[in-house]
């Protein structure tokens, strides 16, 4: 699947993620201060959630490059970072206290 071509619809047909991104933000204990890590961050929903637990650094990846357009446009002013990469490509060894995985292994 081209996630590109359902960019724009992702967040209004994506309830069973969100609905997985939720569970998993309410196991997980991530501190104020932790510097997270969104992989498949998609349009950035539960990026622009993972702003909300910690002042650290939040970055979400994604290699669909409509997808990242939407998670910018959607993320303004939050100080979130958003890189156009595969898993393959990441670089960020050492650099993430928590790095969140949420319905993208597929």
């Amino acid at each position: 699947m081209n996630f590109s071509d359902i960019a724009d619809e992702y967040e209004r047909l994506a309830s069973l993620q969100r609905s997985a991104g939720e569970r998993m933000l309410s196991l997980l204990r991530i501190a104020r201060d932790e510097d997270v890590l969104d992989l498949g961050c998609g349009t950035g929903g539960l990026t622009r959630r993972i702003r909300k637990l910690t002042a650290g650094r939040v970055v979400g990846v994604d290699p669909s490059p409509a997808m990242l357009e939407r998670a910018v446009e959607e993320s303004r002013g939050q100080e979130i970072t958003y890189e156009l990469k595969s898993a393959e490509e990441l670089d960020f060894a050492g650099c993430f206290d928590v790095i969140v995985c949420n319905s993208a292994f597929q």
